[in-house]
């Protein structure tokens, strides 16, 4: 069984516009109507639309002077980068994860879009059949190697979802991911693609960065 973190939109402050570089500027002035107007149906509740954000990322992802200098900062080191990271509402991450690194199956608590700048990323969206903390049977729902100019976007409670680079897909991507917050204020979960163990992400644990780290006991 997924969180239960209610999928509703929650209000919060007001982005800070005038601290953002130009580029993002004009992303969060261009999202700012999808961030209001929010859609309804019984599986989702009330939720932002999130496929006019991804439209605008899209956009933003094709800015290449404005985004390859952070690229080239970033080099080849697996890691985030903020572009806009406030303390609550939504932000927006520049993702690299390197050569066959693959991230935990996790959710997120909020909504969620990712589109790449460069490179290929796979992106694997789950269906979870289970309760509690025993084995959860995962299905895969998709699994796409996302390219520039395509994105994929989530609600919650259907966001159980992992993501980076599959060998021999072609190069690791640097992706731009926006959440609706940040996703260390919500109670989450986090699943062992081996045994398919699920484990809750208490408030403030990030959870693990690839899927070939540990799996805690417990």
């Amino acid at each position: 069984m997924q969180s239960q973190t209610p999928a509703v939109t929650t209000t919060f402050p007001a982005p800070d516009l005038a601290s953002m570089d130009a580029p993002v500027r004009r992303l969060y002035e261009r999202i700012a109507p999808a961030l209001l107007s929010t859609t309804q149906d019984a599986t989702q509740g009330l939720a932002p639309d999130v496929a006019s954000v991804a439209a605008a990322m899209i956009e933003l992802a094709r800015d290449h002077d404005y985004l390859v200098p952070r690229i080239r900062a970033m080099g080849e080191r697996s890691g985030a980068t903020g572009l806009h990271a406030p303390a609550r509402g939504p932000r927006l991450m520049l993702v690299h994860r390197t050569e066959a690194q693959m991230g935990a199956i996790h959710d997120h608590g909020c909504w969620v879009a990712l589109t790449p700048v460069t490179g290929v990323e796979t992106h694997r969206h789950f269906r979870v059949h289970a309760a509690g903390t025993e084995l959860a049977r995962l299905e895969l729902a998709t699994d796409q190697a996302l390219h520039a100019g395509e994105a994929f976007t989530m609600l919650q409670p259907e966001d159980t979802h992992s993501h980076g680079h599959v060998a021999g897909s072609g190069d690791p991507a640097y992706v731009l991911i926006m959440v609706g917050d940040d996703q260390r204020f919500y109670r989450r979960s986090e699943w062992d693609t081996v045994t398919g163990k699920r484990r809750i992400l208490e408030i403030g644990d990030g959870g693990r960065w690839i899927d070939s780290e540990p799996f805690p006991a417990g």
